[in-house]
């Protein structure tokens, strides 16, 4: 019997082992944060990379991304920073001022990428956007500048995710979020 017992304990140890690496190797390296009182556990795959991508003078940004974190900061210039696996990078673009992005279709799976990460940086002194409109399937939305800035819209939508608001003042602000936390702060 007690050989029995002592196969099976084996047997059970060597199928969890094999669960946890396969676990592993499918959905990256599990990282542990905890931030302003928040515990979060995602998966850093191991072929991310960081993109930037200059992008001249915009005053509209339409982001509507999947599984991917969306974040607008005050920096030097205008550019947008891309962090998550390099063949999810979407195609960034500013057209008659309005800075958009394009997703290929074969990005738009079941299987998230949480430690996918869009950073849109525009620089110190603005002080003016028209409209900014951010969608994310699964992912949080960021507004937080160093200083305020004035929007006439702002269209903030997150199925699965938290939205955090700050240094923005404007005529229309909507915020939306299934799941998730929506934190404004006063400019």
């Amino acid at each position: 019997m007690k050989k029995r017992t002592c196969y099976l304990l084996v047997l059970s140890a060597a199928t969890a082992a094999a669960v946890c690496f396969g676990a592993w190797n499918y959905l990256g390296t599990p990282l542990i944060t905890l931030t302003k009182d928040q515990f979060g556990l995602t998966f850093k795959s191991r072929d991310t990379t960081t993109i930037r991508h200059e992008t001249g003078a915009f005053d509209t940004i339409r982001l509507d991304l999947t599984n991917t974190d969306i974040r607008i900061q005050a920096g030097d210039d205008y550019s947008v920073t891309w962090q998550g696996p390099k063949q999810n990078c979407p195609s960034f673009r500013v057209k008659n001022g309005v800075l958009t992005a394009a997703e290929s279709t074969s990005k738009r799976h079941a299987i998230f990428n949480s430690d996918e990460i869009t950073t849109v940086t525009v620089p110190r002194d603005l002080n003016d956007l028209k409209n900014v409109s951010l969608a994310s399937d699964n992912g949080d939305l960021t507004i937080a500048p160093d200083h305020t800035i004035t929007l006439s819209t702002l269209d903030l939508n997150s199925e699965n995710g938290d939205i955090d608001l700050s240094g923005c003042s404007g005529t229309t602000i909507t915020a939306n979020t299934e799941n998730g936390d929506i934190d404004v702060k006063d400019p």
